[in-house]
């Protein structure tokens, strides 16, 4: 069984009473949808997860990349959902930028791409066979029945084939070099509102778990 670390980040209030339920609110609601889209299974999903939240407000991270990168290093598969504090740059700069909406826009689709693509994988299957034979443990499969890409009886790889690896190779790619493009526009607008400045910073909520998929 193979597992994806999914993150994402939900707005923070400060000297709001009711934040904390109001996290725990938006990310229930997350799982749900994730649940609903994915029918439940080890699909990569938060609906994978042990349920919960574990909210740490000790450490605010300085980015939401290393927010990101703390959570790829210490989270476990299963365990619940963790959520962090985390600076970021002001949405009013970032929405005043042209270029930075641009990267952010594509890498949210680079990212949603990537996310799906087990249920792209999964319907693609289903739409050309009605069986699937395990090439690890040699179980003749039912289709109708299969919700993840791994042999749901020695958990082992069932469909994802060549092609779908160099997908996500690409697709992984692409997120990197976004990220770092991304990261750099924003360094310049922190440097330009520093100089003339203009507050820059807000925290957000990072919020991530480790799916089984």
């Amino acid at each position: 069984m193979g597992a994806v670390t999914l993150i994402r980040t939900f707005p923070y209030s400060y000297g709001d009473f009711a934040a904390l339920e109001k996290l725990r609110h938006l990310v229930d609601e997350q799982v749900k949808e994730d649940g609903y889209n994915s029918g439940h299974c080890y699909s990569g999903t938060w609906s994978s997860l042990n349920p919960g939240l574990d909210i740490r407000t000790e450490k605010i991270f300085e980015s939401v990349e290393a927010a990101r990168n703390w959570m790829v290093e210490n989270l476990e598969k299963f365990e619940p959902l963790v959520a962090v504090l985390a600076r970021q740059i002001k949405s009013s700069l970032i929405e005043g930028d042209s270029k930075l909406t641009e990267l952010t826009m594509q890498l949210k689709a680079v990212v949603s791409q990537r996310e799906t693509e087990p249920y792209r994988i999964v319907k693609e299957a289903k739409s050309a066979a009605l069986f699937k034979t395990c090439k690890s443990c040699g179980s003749r499969l039912r289709l109708q029945h299969v919700c993840t890409v791994d042999c749901p009886l020695c958990r082992q790889n069932l469909l994802v084939t060549r092609r779908d690896r160099l997908i996500e190779e690409r697709l992984v790619k692409q997120e990197k070099k976004l990220q770092a493009q991304i990261q750099k526009r924003r360094e310049a607008l922190l440097k330009r509102s520093k100089k003339e400045g203009i507050p820059d910073e807000e925290l957000v909520w990072v919020v991530g778990g480790v799916c089984p998929s």
